[in-house]
């Protein structure tokens, strides 16, 4: 099924134990998904209006499945992927347009602006540029939003995808972890999910430290059984706050 990061990227996910229950093992039926892929979908023509359309304050391409998904859902319908469909999808070799924008960024704030409401603050956390973004005006996004009675963001993920890692909000810091006396290494989990703990410096690294000793950019335990080893692997210098965490005490240094 879809799923999503916090930075507002589509993600495939294995089907959840209730997922498989409600289907009763028929391998045939639909699969109710929280998210789709952008070019994979179809729609009563009718029911895509009424439900506002593609967001026109989108640039190019991004986020406008998820911003999509989450509406359908949000507003009272119902997002299956028809698991016995054919679709063929053509990549090409060059994209016939460009843009000099972050489009990603922007549209991802859109999204966020409009249909994460605290949640959005995930999305700031672990995508700091988008930030200083400028998104355009979305109130008629708000408006759509209230016209149609749409349900919170807290609904969709206690509802409709309750297996999402959401961050605990009782952090110490967030921010990029780095070993003081080696500046080029800092935590990471090594895109590994919980077995493997690693030190590595990029972008994507773990954002947060939670004073329930886990440590997470979306799902990492500093404390898991399942972390196998530690590796210390060269990284880049980035222009972001350091941050070192000893017990409960937190320092912090710049670049």
């Amino acid at each position: 099924m879809g799923g999503f990061s916090w930075d507002m990227v589509f993600r495939w996910k294995s089907l959840p134990q209730r997922e498989l229950t409600r289907r009763h093992g028929d391998n045939s039926m639909e699969v109710r998904s929280p998210t789709m892929a952008g070019g994979l979908f179809a729609m009563d023509r009718n029911y895509f209006f009424e439900l506002g359309a593609y967001d026109l304050g989108m640039d190019v391409w991004g986020s406008e499945n998820l911003e999509i998904s989450f509406r359908i859902w949000m507003c009272g319908g119902i997002l299956e992927i028809a698991t016995c469909s054919t679709i063929a999808h053509v990549y090409r070799k060059t994209f016939p347009y460009s843009s000099k924008k972050d489009v990603g960024h922007k549209n991802a704030k859109r999204l966020a602006e409009v249909w994460l409401d605290e949640y959005k603050d995930f999305f700031y956390q672990i995508s700091p540029p988008a930030r200083a973004i400028d998104m355009g005006d979305v109130s008629s996004r708000v408006d759509l939003r209230n016209r149609l009675q749409c349900k919170s963001f807290k609904w969709f993920l206690e509802t409709v995808y309750p297996e999402m890692d959401v961050p605990s909000r009782d952090y110490i810091a967030h921010g990029e972890i780095r070993n003081m006396g080696s500046k080029n290494r800092c935590v990471d989990n090594l895109g590994d999910g919980l077995r493997q703990l690693g030190l590595v410096c990029t972008r994507a690294t773990a954002r947060a430290v939670h004073s329930t000793g886990s440590l997470t950019r979306e799902r990492m335990r500093s404390n898991s059984p399942r972390t196998r080893r530690i590796a210390w692997m060269q990284c880049h210098v980035t222009k972001y706050k350091l941050v070192l965490v000893t017990d409960r005490r937190v320092t912090r240094t710049g670049i």
